[in-house]
């Protein structure tokens, strides 16, 4: 019989495999047209990945989660455009998400780091000022 942490993991992983399914078909709408469904969809999937993996521990998941939601933050505002170097960025966050779930899943060392593509989101997630901007508190939801 499983213990509840494992049952908890694996309900982690199957959601997050959801969601990452979700933000890949967000973004392939986005990449056509600036749908504004797919564009708050792929938001609240990388927002979803993030808080519940920052409350189970998983902290390199929610970091390049946050990073991911920061930068579509500021695609929903219209700050900026959804053009292809920012959509290869989000769809590589999907990719490396996804790894890094098989490897928490097995217990495996993190293979590569996510560092690069971090801060290559957190760029777009930044205002002009350089600061990352915070999104409102309405929208933390």
């Amino acid at each position: 019989m499983k213990d509840e942490m494992t049952e908890i993991l694996e309900s982690f992983a199957a959601e997050s495999a959801e969601h990452l399914a979700k933000a890949s078909d967000f973004i392939l709408r986005i990449e056509k047209e600036q749908d504004a469904e797919a564009i708050n969809g792929l938001f609240r999937s990388f927002h979803t990945i993030k808080g519940n993996a920052r409350m189970l521990g998983f902290q390199r998941i929610g970091e390049l989660a946050h990073s991911a939601e920061s930068a579509m933050a500021r695609l929903r505002s219209g700050e900026i455009k959804a053009d292809k170097q920012l959509l290869d960025l989000l769809l590589a966050a999907v990719d490396a998400i996804s790894l890094m779930l098989d490897e928490e899943g097995s217990g495996k060392p993190p293979s590569a780091s996510t560092e690069r593509l971090k801060l290559a989101l957190e760029a777009f997630g930044a205002d002009r000022q350089g600061s990352v901007k915070k999104e409102p508190a309405a929208e933390r939801k």
